[in-house]
């Protein structure tokens, strides 16, 4: 199955951090790990919830892989970082962007000090975060993980774009509508990284809402199934509508 595909439905999960299952036991938090034992087999979960950002992040493991999901912007604290972008040249980028990425390396790091391959996944805030994350993986531990940001605004400067894009870190980056969030910010200071994959545009309310309306779950579902039924894969299709029910309500 085509990643693109096959790892957004779990960032779409994790939305649904604090959420009950339903399943009447004690727990009142426990969706996202019910359903993951539900799609993986005996998996290793682990919830990180940075209290300076608010930001989320799960490390998935199995047999052969780990998975990193990082969720967007959640609080006031997140956005507050969101438009913190100076002073560029400490980090070589959006210093909220990179702080935030940093301390998602920091808490992660020892779980990544193994012999699996590494799927490094975010939407939105998460997107720039993922891009930090993989150039410290790369840099402390050798590695270069499969790295995909859906809906992400850019975080570094040209000459760091220009050294991530030397490491030759798989990276790939999904935009849905020329979403306002993706393009304003390279507007003005930073650069994009990885292969660019534009999602058609889709039908419906929350898809065309003028400027953010690709941004939303719902929107980059419509937008992947669509993408792939243009080219005619029906595991992808059938894998998106089914994990799509479960994730967007």
């Amino acid at each position: 199955m085509h990643p693109i595909a096959e790892e957004f439905p779990f960032i779409a999960l994790i939305a649904r951090y604090n959420q009950d299952s339903g399943d009447g036991d004690s727990s009142k938090e426990d969706f996202v790990e019910d359903c993951l034992n539900r799609w993986l087999d005996k998996p290793k979960i682990n919830k990180f919830i940075n209290p300076k950002y608010m930001d989320v992040t799960y490390t998935i493991e199995t047999k052969d892989l780990i998975r990193i999901v990082n969720l967007g912007t959640e609080k006031k604290l997140g956005w507050k970082s969101n438009v913190s972008p100076f002073p560029i040249r400490k980090y070589g980028g959006h210093n909220g962007f990179f702080k935030g990425g940093i301390d998602t390396f920091e808490a992660i790091q020892d779980i990544l000090n193994c012999n699996k391959s590494i799927r490094n996944t975010g939407h939105s805030r998460g997107g720039p975060r993922t891009s930090v994350i993989s150039k410290l993986i790369y840099e402390n531990l050798g590695t270069k993980p499969l790295t995909i940001t859906y809906n992400a605004p850019p975080v570094f400067t040209r000459k760091t774009a220009k050294k991530y894009n030397n490491y030759n870190i798989p990276t790939l980056r999904i935009i849905k509508n020329n979403d306002l969030i993706d393009n304003i910010a390279e507007k003005i200071f930073f650069k994009h990284v990885g292969v660019l994959i534009k999602l058609p545009k889709t039908k419906g309310i929350i898809d065309n809402v003028p400027f953010i309306g690709g941004h939303a779950y719902t929107s980059v579902f419509n937008g992947l199934i669509k993408y792939f039924t243009i080219l005619n894969k029906a595991e992808e299709v059938n894998y998106l509508y089914e994990k799509k029910g479960i994730c967007t309500i």
